[in-house]
């Protein structure tokens, strides 16, 4: 996203699944969007995520909210924000949340030129398959992004790590 933000330049985000928020976080600081809305669920990793969002001074950009993915609807009132592109990173990892997800995706998506990333690490490629499966039944179609060659170690500050494991980048639209 960092390496090629033209997608997400200028545009509505919406991150589902945003945990601690690094990957929204980073894009708030290195790309120039217009709005990120990053979500989870529980108080305590929404209590986490704006914590995280203040101490690295994003809030101008950045609106953490709640998201139910049984019931998605962003924004207060009657007025619910339309992301331009809905991002995913590590949430395809438990085959009891893949039906919940691919929902919430096609929500969003349902929108006229709303597009997905999803980046997932392969785990389990049967899981994968399910979400995969999943999509199409609700006529979501997708895209294979992932890099056909494995990534080696990369530094990254003072830490190094291994790239080695598969990670996969759908693009979804439908």
């Amino acid at each position: 996203m960092v390496q090629n933000p033209e997608p997400f330049e200028g545009k509505t985000l919406l991150e589902l699944g945003s945990g601690v928020g690094i990957t929204g976080i980073v894009l708030a600081k290195k790309v120039k969007i217009q709005k990120l809305v990053m979500t989870d669920y529980t108080d305590q990793v929404i209590a986490n995520l704006k914590q995280n969002v203040e101490i690295n001074k994003v809030s101008d950009l950045v609106d953490v909210q709640e998201l139910d993915w049984e019931r998605p609807k962003l924004g207060g009132g009657d007025a619910e924000i339309v992301p331009d592109v809905i991002f995913v990173a590590d949430c395809v990892y438990d085959p009891e949340l893949i039906d919940a997800l691919t929902k919430v995706l096609k929500h969003f998506l349902a929108r006229k030129n709303t597009c997905a990333y999803v980046a997932s690490t392969h785990r389990n490629p049967t899981t994968f398959q399910y979400f995969l499966d999943t999509l199409g039944k609700l006529g979501i179609s997708y895209k294979d992004y992932t890099p056909q060659e494995p990534l080696h170690e990369k530094s990254c500050m003072q830490w190094k790590y291994d790239t080695t494991g598969t990670i996969f980048l759908t693009y979804l639209y439908c």
